[in-house]
Protein backbone atom coordinates (compact mmCIF):
# COMPACT_ATOMS: atom_id res chain seq x y z
CA UNK A 1 0.00 0.00 0.00
CA UNK A 2 3.08 2.22 0.96
CA UNK A 3 4.46 1.75 -1.98
CA UNK A 4 1.89 2.32 -4.52
CA UNK A 5 1.15 6.02 -2.71
CA UNK A 6 4.24 6.18 -3.46
CA UNK A 7 4.33 5.52 -7.09
CA UNK A 8 0.60 7.66 -7.22
CA UNK A 9 2.90 10.71 -5.57
CA UNK A 10 5.92 10.30 -7.82
CA UNK A 11 3.69 9.96 -11.14
CA UNK A 12 1.21 12.74 -10.43
CA UNK A 13 1.06 16.57 -9.43
CA UNK A 14 1.28 16.12 -5.46
CA UNK A 15 -1.87 18.61 -5.44
CA UNK A 16 -3.83 16.70 -7.66
CA UNK A 17 -3.90 13.85 -5.28
CA UNK A 18 -4.82 16.54 -2.31
CA UNK A 19 -1.19 16.57 -0.95
CA UNK A 20 0.10 19.52 -0.10
CA UNK A 21 3.98 19.99 -0.44
CA UNK A 22 5.47 22.77 1.68
CA UNK A 23 7.28 25.55 -1.03
CA UNK A 24 8.39 28.81 1.11
CA UNK A 25 11.66 30.95 0.04
CA UNK A 26 12.33 33.18 -2.06
CA UNK A 27 10.77 31.74 -4.75
CA UNK A 28 6.88 31.71 -2.76
CA UNK A 29 7.08 35.81 -2.93
CA UNK A 30 5.97 36.74 -6.56
CA UNK A 31 4.83 40.36 -7.22
CA UNK A 32 1.17 39.53 -8.60
CA UNK A 33 0.41 38.07 -4.64
CA UNK A 34 1.94 41.69 -3.20
CA UNK A 35 -0.58 43.62 -5.46
CA UNK A 36 -3.41 41.41 -4.63
CA UNK A 37 -2.94 42.07 -1.26
CA UNK A 38 -2.01 45.75 -1.72
CA UNK A 39 -5.13 46.09 -3.38
CA UNK A 40 -7.32 44.00 -0.58
CA UNK A 41 -5.90 46.19 2.03
CA UNK A 42 -6.39 49.41 0.23
CA UNK A 43 -9.80 48.27 -1.29
CA UNK A 44 -11.96 51.52 -1.10
CA UNK A 45 -15.27 50.02 -0.46
CA UNK A 46 -14.21 48.26 2.76
CA UNK A 47 -13.75 52.20 4.20
CA UNK A 48 -10.56 52.65 4.94
CA UNK A 49 -8.12 51.37 7.90
CA UNK A 50 -8.57 53.66 10.40
CA UNK A 51 -8.32 52.44 13.98
CA UNK A 52 -11.54 50.75 15.27
CA UNK A 53 -13.37 50.70 12.24
CA UNK A 54 -14.92 48.05 10.34
CA UNK A 55 -12.43 48.15 7.12
CA UNK A 56 -9.92 47.87 10.04
CA UNK A 57 -11.23 45.18 10.72
CA UNK A 58 -11.74 43.77 7.29
CA UNK A 59 -7.88 44.21 6.79
CA UNK A 60 -7.53 41.88 10.19
CA UNK A 61 -9.38 39.29 8.81
CA UNK A 62 -7.37 39.43 5.52
CA UNK A 63 -4.13 39.43 7.49
CA UNK A 64 -5.25 36.35 9.41
CA UNK A 65 -6.37 34.71 6.10
CA UNK A 66 -3.03 35.06 4.99
CA UNK A 67 -0.86 33.39 8.23
CA UNK A 68 -3.11 30.48 8.13
CA UNK A 69 -2.59 30.08 4.73
CA UNK A 70 1.14 30.65 5.22
CA UNK A 71 0.67 27.64 8.59
CA UNK A 72 1.85 29.79 10.79
CA UNK A 73 0.71 29.21 14.45
CA UNK A 74 -1.64 31.47 16.35
CA UNK A 75 -0.30 33.75 18.72
CA UNK A 76 -2.68 34.37 20.93
CA UNK A 77 -4.18 30.82 21.80
CA UNK A 78 -6.38 29.82 18.74
CA UNK A 79 -6.20 33.38 17.79
CA UNK A 80 -4.41 35.27 15.77
CA UNK A 81 -5.92 38.71 16.69
CA UNK A 82 -6.11 40.62 19.98
CA UNK A 83 -8.09 43.89 20.78
CA UNK A 84 -6.48 46.53 22.14
CA UNK A 85 -9.31 48.66 22.77
CA UNK A 86 -11.81 50.98 22.01
CA UNK A 87 -10.83 52.57 18.91
CA UNK A 88 -7.14 51.28 19.05
CA UNK A 89 -7.48 48.75 16.79
CA UNK A 90 -6.47 45.39 17.32
CA UNK A 91 -2.78 43.46 17.20
CA UNK A 92 -2.77 40.01 14.12
CA UNK A 93 0.16 38.09 15.13
CA UNK A 94 1.34 34.82 13.54
CA UNK A 95 4.22 32.60 14.82
CA UNK A 96 7.02 30.64 12.71
CA UNK A 97 8.65 28.24 15.17
CA UNK A 98 12.37 27.78 15.25
CA UNK A 99 14.37 25.12 14.94
CA UNK A 100 16.37 26.28 18.20
CA UNK A 101 20.30 26.90 18.38
CA UNK A 102 19.46 30.53 16.81
CA UNK A 103 19.23 32.68 19.64
CA UNK A 104 16.37 34.40 20.51
CA UNK A 105 12.88 35.32 18.80
CA UNK A 106 13.01 37.59 15.98
CA UNK A 107 9.68 39.84 15.46
CA UNK A 108 8.51 41.25 12.53
CA UNK A 109 6.11 43.73 12.56
CA UNK A 110 4.24 46.10 9.86
CA UNK A 111 2.63 49.39 11.45
CA UNK A 112 -0.20 50.25 9.75
CA UNK A 113 -1.13 54.68 10.21
CA UNK A 114 -4.48 53.76 8.97
CA UNK A 115 -4.74 56.25 6.33
CA UNK A 116 -3.32 56.05 2.82
CA UNK A 117 -2.76 53.47 0.02
CA UNK A 118 0.51 53.36 0.10
CA UNK A 119 1.25 53.20 3.34
CA UNK A 120 -0.20 49.70 3.70
CA UNK A 121 3.00 48.60 1.82
CA UNK A 122 4.51 47.40 4.81
CA UNK A 123 1.44 45.26 5.28
CA UNK A 124 2.02 43.43 1.83
CA UNK A 125 5.27 42.97 2.43
CA UNK A 126 4.36 41.28 5.92
CA UNK A 127 2.13 38.76 4.50
CA UNK A 128 4.70 37.92 1.30
CA UNK A 129 7.44 37.14 3.98
CA UNK A 130 4.53 34.82 5.80
CA UNK A 131 4.51 32.84 2.31
CA UNK A 132 8.22 32.88 2.11
CA UNK A 133 8.48 30.83 5.68
CA UNK A 134 6.08 28.65 5.04
CA UNK A 135 8.58 26.18 4.51
CA UNK A 136 9.63 22.31 4.70
CA UNK A 137 12.32 23.62 7.40
CA UNK A 138 12.25 25.24 10.30
CA UNK A 139 14.08 28.57 11.24
CA UNK A 140 16.89 28.58 13.65
CA UNK A 141 14.85 31.33 15.69
CA UNK A 142 11.23 31.34 16.54
CA UNK A 143 9.58 34.18 14.21
CA UNK A 144 7.11 36.27 15.31
CA UNK A 145 4.95 38.51 12.44
CA UNK A 146 2.42 41.46 13.23
CA UNK A 147 0.63 43.85 12.32
CA UNK A 148 0.47 46.50 14.91
CA UNK A 149 -1.43 49.57 14.66
CA UNK A 150 1.23 53.04 14.24
CA UNK A 151 -0.55 54.52 17.23
CA UNK A 152 -0.11 52.14 20.69
CA UNK A 153 0.58 49.03 18.71
CA UNK A 154 4.33 48.88 20.37
CA UNK A 155 2.89 49.37 23.57
CA UNK A 156 0.21 46.78 23.25
CA UNK A 157 2.59 44.28 22.38
CA UNK A 158 4.57 44.87 25.28
CA UNK A 159 1.35 44.58 27.43
CA UNK A 160 0.21 41.45 25.64
CA UNK A 161 2.86 39.97 23.91
CA UNK A 162 2.75 37.22 21.40
CA UNK A 163 6.14 35.81 22.38
CA UNK A 164 7.83 36.00 25.86
CA UNK A 165 9.36 39.21 25.65
CA UNK A 166 12.35 37.53 27.27
CA UNK A 167 12.88 35.16 24.52
CA UNK A 168 12.69 38.05 22.21
CA UNK A 169 16.12 39.20 20.95
CA UNK A 170 15.40 41.52 18.03
CA UNK A 171 12.99 43.21 16.05
CA UNK A 172 12.24 44.52 12.71
CA UNK A 173 10.29 47.08 11.84
CA UNK A 174 9.25 47.03 7.84
CA UNK A 175 9.16 50.43 6.61
CA UNK A 176 8.51 51.48 2.33
CA UNK A 177 10.32 48.71 0.32
CA UNK A 178 8.93 50.06 -3.14
CA UNK A 179 12.71 51.32 -4.07
CA UNK A 180 15.51 50.36 -4.60
CA UNK A 181 18.33 51.00 -1.88
CA UNK A 182 17.86 48.85 0.66
CA UNK A 183 18.80 50.49 4.57
CA UNK A 184 18.93 49.28 8.10
CA UNK A 185 18.56 51.91 10.60
CA UNK A 186 18.34 51.09 14.66
CA UNK A 187 14.71 51.85 15.95
CA UNK A 188 13.30 52.69 19.39
CA UNK A 189 14.19 49.66 22.42
CA UNK A 190 11.12 47.98 23.39
CA UNK A 191 11.11 46.48 26.59
CA UNK A 192 14.42 46.61 26.38
CA UNK A 193 14.48 44.55 22.76
CA UNK A 194 16.47 46.33 20.33
CA UNK A 195 15.04 47.09 17.07
CA UNK A 196 15.87 48.27 13.32
CA UNK A 197 13.93 49.70 10.50
CA UNK A 198 14.39 48.43 7.06
CA UNK A 199 13.18 50.20 4.12
CA UNK A 200 14.00 51.42 1.14
CA UNK A 201 14.11 55.45 1.51
CA UNK A 202 11.52 57.50 1.30
CA UNK A 203 8.46 57.21 -0.24
CA UNK A 204 8.94 58.88 -4.01
CA UNK A 205 6.53 62.46 -4.59
CA UNK A 206 6.16 60.90 -8.46
CA UNK A 207 4.17 57.63 -6.78
CA UNK A 208 2.10 60.50 -4.44
CA UNK A 209 -0.55 57.74 -3.17
CA UNK A 210 -1.19 55.83 -6.27
CA UNK A 211 -0.95 52.15 -6.42
CA UNK A 212 -0.83 52.09 -10.12
CA UNK A 213 2.80 53.85 -10.27
CA UNK A 214 4.16 51.15 -7.58
CA UNK A 215 6.79 48.46 -9.21
CA UNK A 216 5.62 45.28 -7.68
CA UNK A 217 8.16 43.24 -9.33
CA UNK A 218 10.93 45.86 -7.24
CA UNK A 219 8.51 45.36 -4.10
CA UNK A 220 8.88 41.43 -4.46
CA UNK A 221 12.43 41.75 -5.04
CA UNK A 222 13.09 44.00 -1.43
CA UNK A 223 10.82 41.28 0.43
CA UNK A 224 12.90 38.98 -0.77
CA UNK A 225 15.91 40.60 0.20
CA UNK A 226 14.10 40.75 3.86
CA UNK A 227 12.99 37.16 3.81
CA UNK A 228 17.61 36.16 3.28
CA UNK A 229 18.49 39.01 5.84
CA UNK A 230 16.09 36.99 8.59
CA UNK A 231 17.23 33.19 7.45
CA UNK A 232 21.03 33.92 7.01
CA UNK A 233 23.37 32.25 9.41
CA UNK A 234 24.69 34.59 12.97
Amino acid sequence: MRTALLLLLLSCDAEDVGVRLPQGGTDAVQAADLRRDLWTFTDPRIGGRAPGSSGARRVAQAVEKRFEQAHLTPAFGTAYHRDLGENKGSMVCGLKAGGGGGGGGVAVVALDPGIGALSAVPIAGLTGLAKAFDGPEAPASTHIFCLLPESGGLDGYVSSPPHPLSSTSSMVILGSLTGQDFQSVPGPEIAGIRSEVWHTGPLSSVLGDDMGRVDFEALATQVRAVYLRLTQAP
